[in-house]
């Protein structure tokens, strides 16, 4: 809520569950409100998993610019499933943790993490388990 008010952007909040009235009711929301940066939890994919690739293949998602997740870990699945059918492989996926602690760095500028946070708290892995601070 913060972020988006500092960059004087529009938010979407949608009361209820994912898949409540249908197992294509986030992805529709994307869709009608032309959403460009999406906040989900790894529970939230993992139920939508259940659902197979048609409910998500059937609406536009290509408003998305970049996703973000926080919290809980992700099972290696679960981030596939998301980043190749929902991010098409194309949108930055950024998971970060510590919530509340480090939210400040997405208020910066244009969503992006401050240098100096960048500094403090970036590491980069790569899917082989290699990695690098940054």
């Amino acid at each position: 809520a913060l972020g988006a008010a500092l960059m004087q952007g529009t938010m979407v909040l949608a009361e209820g569950g994912p898949d409540y009235p249908d197992p294509g009711r986030m992805w529709r929301i994307v869709q009608d409100h032309r959403v460009s940066f999406l906040g989900v939890a790894p529970t939230i994919v993992r139920t939508l998993m259940r659902y197979g690739l048609e409910p998500v293949q059937r609406y536009d998602l290509s408003s998305l610019r970049v996703t973000t997740s926080t919290g809980e870990a992700w099972t290696p699945e679960a981030w596939h499933w998301f980043f190749d059918h929902v991010c098409k492989r194309r949108v930055p996926f950024h998971n970060y943790a510590g919530g509340t602690e480090v939210s400040g760095g997405t208020a910066s500028e244009f969503g992006a993490f401050l240098k100096s946070e960048r500094d403090k708290w970036a590491r980069i892995v790569k899917i082989s388990g290699a990695s690098r601070d940054r």
